[in-house]
């Protein structure tokens, strides 16, 4: 949305437009400014890696890892929630990558 204070335009990066991106750092501001939950602004950078792994959001090169520097567009949507698993993993409890909030929220919600 125009007024959700995530400045997402087209952006140029070596000569090439990446048309409606925003840049790492300011939707990991945007999490930590917007949604609650958040004890510190690493909180909010560990969600956008889940986000980025979800399908949500994806690098414009399309890496895998999270970074505050890069450009991301908006993923597809319904592809990423048609990837989710919705069962709890038990057997990686002890993973340092999960998200240790609750689950992403449904988009409709927060429209």
């Amino acid at each position: 949305r125009p007024d959700s204070g995530l400045e997402v335009r087209d952006r140029n990066w070596l000569k090439i437009v990446i048309h409606q991106a925003f840049i790492g750092s300011e939707v990991v501001d945007w999490l930590f400014a917007k949604i609650q939950g958040f004890s510190d602004r690493r909180e909010a950078k560990k969600y956008a890696m889940q986000m980025l792994k979800a399908g949500f959001i994806k690098h414009t090169v399309n890496k895998s890892s999270f970074s505050e520097q890069c450009y991301y567009t908006f993923g597809d949507i319904a592809a990423a929630l048609a990837n989710c698993n919705l069962k709890d993993s038990e057997s990686n409890t002890s993973d340092p990558d999960r998200d240790t909030l609750a689950p992403l929220p449904n988009p409709r919600d927060t429209l």
